[in-house]
Protein backbone atom coordinates (compact mmCIF):
# COMPACT_ATOMS: atom_id res chain seq x y z
CA UNK A 1 0.00 0.00 0.00
CA UNK A 2 1.07 3.57 -0.73
CA UNK A 3 -0.45 6.19 1.56
CA UNK A 4 -1.08 9.66 0.17
CA UNK A 5 -0.93 12.50 2.69
CA UNK A 6 -2.48 15.82 1.72
CA UNK A 7 -2.75 18.70 4.15
CA UNK A 8 -6.23 19.36 5.54
CA UNK A 9 -7.07 23.08 5.32
CA UNK A 10 -10.72 22.90 6.38
CA UNK A 11 -10.00 24.39 9.82
CA UNK A 12 -6.96 26.61 9.27
CA UNK A 13 -5.05 28.78 6.81
CA UNK A 14 -1.29 28.36 6.57
CA UNK A 15 1.22 31.05 5.58
CA UNK A 16 4.96 31.46 5.84
CA UNK A 17 7.03 33.95 7.81
CA UNK A 18 10.67 34.37 7.00
CA UNK A 19 12.82 34.24 10.13
CA UNK A 20 14.61 37.48 10.92
CA UNK A 21 18.16 36.30 10.34
CA UNK A 22 20.97 37.78 8.22
CA UNK A 23 21.06 36.27 4.72
CA UNK A 24 23.89 36.10 2.21
CA UNK A 25 24.01 39.22 0.04
CA UNK A 26 21.39 39.28 -2.69
CA UNK A 27 19.72 36.00 -1.68
CA UNK A 28 16.45 35.01 -0.03
CA UNK A 29 15.19 31.84 1.62
CA UNK A 30 12.83 30.96 -1.22
CA UNK A 31 15.42 30.34 -3.88
CA UNK A 32 14.28 28.97 -7.24
CA UNK A 33 12.91 25.47 -7.77
CA UNK A 34 15.17 24.91 -10.78
CA UNK A 35 18.20 25.89 -8.71
CA UNK A 36 17.19 23.22 -6.18
CA UNK A 37 16.41 20.54 -8.74
CA UNK A 38 19.60 21.04 -10.77
CA UNK A 39 21.40 19.68 -7.72
CA UNK A 40 19.39 16.45 -7.62
CA UNK A 41 21.47 13.28 -7.69
CA UNK A 42 19.99 10.28 -9.49
CA UNK A 43 20.04 7.14 -7.34
CA UNK A 44 20.58 3.66 -8.79
CA UNK A 45 17.43 1.52 -9.01
CA UNK A 46 16.56 -1.99 -10.18
CA UNK A 47 17.64 -2.21 -13.87
CA UNK A 48 14.84 -4.70 -14.48
CA UNK A 49 12.26 -2.07 -13.53
CA UNK A 50 13.06 0.99 -15.68
CA UNK A 51 9.60 2.56 -15.27
CA UNK A 52 10.78 4.96 -12.57
CA UNK A 53 13.75 6.98 -11.37
CA UNK A 54 14.78 8.13 -7.92
CA UNK A 55 16.48 11.45 -7.17
CA UNK A 56 18.18 12.59 -3.97
CA UNK A 57 17.79 16.28 -3.17
CA UNK A 58 20.72 18.31 -1.81
CA UNK A 59 21.34 19.38 1.77
CA UNK A 60 20.17 22.98 2.11
CA UNK A 61 22.05 25.71 3.97
CA UNK A 62 20.42 26.50 7.30
CA UNK A 63 19.33 29.99 6.22
CA UNK A 64 17.14 28.45 3.49
CA UNK A 65 15.36 26.20 6.00
CA UNK A 66 14.81 28.91 8.60
CA UNK A 67 11.20 29.66 7.57
CA UNK A 68 8.62 29.80 10.34
CA UNK A 69 4.94 28.97 9.85
CA UNK A 70 1.95 31.14 10.73
CA UNK A 71 -1.57 29.76 11.04
CA UNK A 72 -5.00 31.38 11.13
CA UNK A 73 -8.02 29.43 12.32
CA UNK A 74 -11.19 29.57 10.25
CA UNK A 75 -14.16 31.09 12.14
CA UNK A 76 -12.33 30.71 15.46
CA UNK A 77 -12.86 26.95 15.50
CA UNK A 78 -10.91 24.88 17.98
CA UNK A 79 -7.97 23.35 16.17
CA UNK A 80 -5.31 20.90 17.30
CA UNK A 81 -2.13 21.42 15.31
CA UNK A 82 -1.24 18.08 13.66
CA UNK A 83 2.20 16.49 13.93
CA UNK A 84 2.61 16.27 10.15
CA UNK A 85 1.92 19.46 8.15
CA UNK A 86 2.59 19.50 4.37
CA UNK A 87 0.78 22.73 3.35
CA UNK A 88 2.63 23.19 0.07
CA UNK A 89 6.22 23.18 -1.09
CA UNK A 90 7.39 23.27 2.52
CA UNK A 91 6.87 20.44 5.03
CA UNK A 92 6.64 20.93 8.80
CA UNK A 93 6.77 18.07 11.30
CA UNK A 94 6.85 17.64 15.06
CA UNK A 95 9.69 16.10 17.04
CA UNK A 96 7.72 12.85 17.08
CA UNK A 97 7.54 12.64 13.28
CA UNK A 98 11.20 13.61 12.95
CA UNK A 99 12.24 10.72 15.20
CA UNK A 100 10.16 8.17 13.27
CA UNK A 101 11.39 9.39 9.87
CA UNK A 102 15.01 9.26 10.99
CA UNK A 103 14.51 5.75 12.33
CA UNK A 104 12.65 4.35 9.30
CA UNK A 105 14.33 6.15 6.40
CA UNK A 106 18.12 6.02 5.85
CA UNK A 107 18.26 8.66 3.10
CA UNK A 108 18.98 11.46 5.56
CA UNK A 109 16.10 13.93 5.30
CA UNK A 110 17.11 17.30 6.71
CA UNK A 111 15.36 19.05 9.61
CA UNK A 112 15.64 22.55 11.03
CA UNK A 113 13.79 23.82 14.17
CA UNK A 114 11.13 26.46 13.51
CA UNK A 115 8.43 28.35 15.38
CA UNK A 116 4.71 28.11 14.59
CA UNK A 117 2.61 31.13 15.53
CA UNK A 118 -0.80 32.65 15.01
CA UNK A 119 -1.27 35.71 12.79
CA UNK A 120 -0.41 38.00 15.72
CA UNK A 121 2.84 36.21 16.44
CA UNK A 122 1.63 34.25 19.46
CA UNK A 123 2.96 30.72 19.93
CA UNK A 124 0.25 28.14 19.09
CA UNK A 125 1.92 24.93 20.24
CA UNK A 126 4.38 23.92 22.94
CA UNK A 127 5.63 21.12 20.70
CA UNK A 128 8.91 21.56 18.88
CA UNK A 129 8.38 21.65 15.12
CA UNK A 130 10.87 21.34 12.28
CA UNK A 131 11.01 22.38 8.65
CA UNK A 132 11.75 19.19 6.68
CA UNK A 133 13.84 19.15 3.53
CA UNK A 134 12.42 16.17 1.64
CA UNK A 135 15.41 14.47 0.01
CA UNK A 136 13.70 11.71 -2.02
CA UNK A 137 11.82 12.42 -5.25
CA UNK A 138 10.48 9.76 -7.61
CA UNK A 139 9.79 10.17 -11.30
CA UNK A 140 7.33 7.48 -12.46
CA UNK A 141 6.72 7.00 -16.17
CA UNK A 142 3.13 7.95 -17.14
CA UNK A 143 0.72 5.28 -18.35
CA UNK A 144 -2.03 5.38 -20.95
CA UNK A 145 -4.00 2.71 -19.11
CA UNK A 146 -7.25 3.66 -17.35
CA UNK A 147 -7.12 4.73 -13.75
CA UNK A 148 -8.72 2.37 -11.25
CA UNK A 149 -11.00 3.56 -8.46
CA UNK A 150 -9.38 5.81 -5.87
CA UNK A 151 -10.67 7.26 -2.61
CA UNK A 152 -9.33 10.73 -3.44
CA UNK A 153 -9.31 13.09 -6.42
CA UNK A 154 -5.87 13.00 -8.09
CA UNK A 155 -4.24 16.10 -9.52
CA UNK A 156 -4.66 16.52 -13.26
CA UNK A 157 -2.33 16.80 -16.29
CA UNK A 158 1.35 16.63 -15.33
CA UNK A 159 0.10 15.29 -12.03
CA UNK A 160 -1.07 12.15 -10.30
CA UNK A 161 -3.56 11.25 -13.02
CA UNK A 162 -0.59 10.46 -15.27
CA UNK A 163 1.55 8.24 -13.05
CA UNK A 164 -0.88 6.53 -10.64
CA UNK A 165 -2.22 4.17 -13.36
CA UNK A 166 1.36 3.00 -13.90
CA UNK A 167 1.52 1.85 -10.30
CA UNK A 168 -1.97 0.37 -10.34
CA UNK A 169 -1.39 -1.79 -13.42
CA UNK A 170 2.21 -2.91 -12.85
CA UNK A 171 2.80 -5.16 -9.79
CA UNK A 172 6.58 -5.15 -10.25
CA UNK A 173 6.62 -1.34 -10.27
CA UNK A 174 4.38 -1.21 -7.21
CA UNK A 175 6.71 -3.58 -5.36
CA UNK A 176 9.63 -1.26 -6.05
CA UNK A 177 7.78 1.94 -5.11
CA UNK A 178 6.49 0.49 -1.85
CA UNK A 179 10.07 0.06 -0.63
CA UNK A 180 10.55 3.81 -0.20
CA UNK A 181 9.44 5.13 3.22
CA UNK A 182 8.59 8.74 2.29
CA UNK A 183 8.80 10.70 -0.97
CA UNK A 184 7.32 13.25 -3.33
CA UNK A 185 6.81 12.94 -7.07
CA UNK A 186 8.59 14.94 -9.75
CA UNK A 187 7.84 15.10 -13.49
CA UNK A 188 10.69 15.26 -15.98
CA UNK A 189 12.90 16.54 -13.19
CA UNK A 190 11.21 19.94 -13.16
CA UNK A 191 7.62 19.82 -11.85
CA UNK A 192 7.07 18.63 -8.29
CA UNK A 193 3.72 17.41 -6.94
CA UNK A 194 4.42 19.55 -3.89
CA UNK A 195 1.07 19.47 -2.09
CA UNK A 196 1.29 15.72 -1.40
CA UNK A 197 3.62 13.39 0.53
CA UNK A 198 3.65 9.63 -0.09
CA UNK A 199 4.35 7.07 2.64
CA UNK A 200 4.88 3.33 2.57
CA UNK A 201 3.24 0.86 4.94
CA UNK A 202 6.21 0.54 7.30
CA UNK A 203 6.59 4.22 8.08
CA UNK A 204 2.83 4.83 8.14
CA UNK A 205 2.32 2.12 10.76
CA UNK A 206 5.31 3.42 12.74
CA UNK A 207 3.85 6.93 12.77
CA UNK A 208 0.48 5.59 13.89
CA UNK A 209 2.02 3.42 16.61
CA UNK A 210 3.53 6.43 18.39
CA UNK A 211 0.33 8.48 18.14
CA UNK A 212 1.24 10.94 15.37
CA UNK A 213 -1.75 13.17 14.59
CA UNK A 214 -2.87 14.44 11.19
CA UNK A 215 -3.00 10.99 9.57
CA UNK A 216 -6.74 10.33 9.38
CA UNK A 217 -7.46 7.76 6.66
CA UNK A 218 -10.25 8.24 4.15
CA UNK A 219 -13.13 5.86 4.78
CA UNK A 220 -15.29 7.18 1.94
CA UNK A 221 -14.44 8.55 -1.51
CA UNK A 222 -12.70 11.95 -1.16
CA UNK A 223 -12.70 11.46 2.60
CA UNK A 224 -14.53 13.12 5.43
CA UNK A 225 -13.91 16.61 6.71
CA UNK A 226 -10.79 15.80 8.70
CA UNK A 227 -9.42 13.07 6.41
CA UNK A 228 -5.86 13.50 5.12
CA UNK A 229 -4.80 9.99 3.95
CA UNK A 230 -5.79 8.47 0.63
CA UNK A 231 -4.69 5.07 -0.71
CA UNK A 232 -2.96 3.97 -3.91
Amino acid sequence: MIYRLESNTSDVFYSYREAQVPLPHGLDTLGHSREYQFQFEQIATDPYCPQYRVYKAPILPEWRLNTNLAIERRKKKNFDLPDFIPPGSKIYVSQLVKEVVEKCDPIGHQFWPVVITDKKGGIVSEKQYFRMNMRRYLNITPSDKPMQMLDFTPSGPLGEADFIPSVQHDPSLRNQIEKYPVWRHIFRKNTITDHVVYLNNEIFESLQSVGVTGLEEYTIVRGRVKGTIGHI
